[in-house]
C-alpha cells in the first residue's frame, strides 16, 4: 500500500522534528525485523524491530544519517492464539 501525500508531509515534519530524514523505502520482515533503503545514500541495511515502539529511527551504516521509520503497533494486527 502506498502511503498518501498527506501522510508523506506528516511524517517528514516529524522527521525533521527529530533530526531525521524519511528513508527512500523501507519493508516489515514479519514482525521481528525491518528492511532500509536509506534516504540519502541509498545503501540497504537490516535492523531487528523493538516490538511495541512506535516510530523507531535506524542509523545508516554508510552515511550515518537518521532514517524515520512511521510504525505505529496499534494498527498492525497480531496473531490470535487459536484453542
Amino acid at each position: 500500500m502506498q502511503p498518501s501525500q498527506d501522510d508523506i508531509k506528516k511524517w517528514n515534519e516529524i522527521a525533521k522534528r527529530r533530526n531525521a530524514i524519511l528513508p527512500f523505502q523501507f519493508q516489515l520482515i514479519g514482525r521481528q525485523e525491518v528492511i532500509v533503503i536509506c534516504g540519502k545514500c541509498k545503501t540497504s541495511f537490516t535492523r531487528p524491530l523493538i516490538i511495541a515502539q512506535n516510530d523507531p529511527i535506524y542509523v545508516c551504516p554508510n552515511c550515518l544519517e537518521r532514517n524515520y521509520i512511521p510504525i505505529d503497533w496499534s494498527v498492525i494486527r497480531t496473531r490470535r492464539k487459536r484453542y
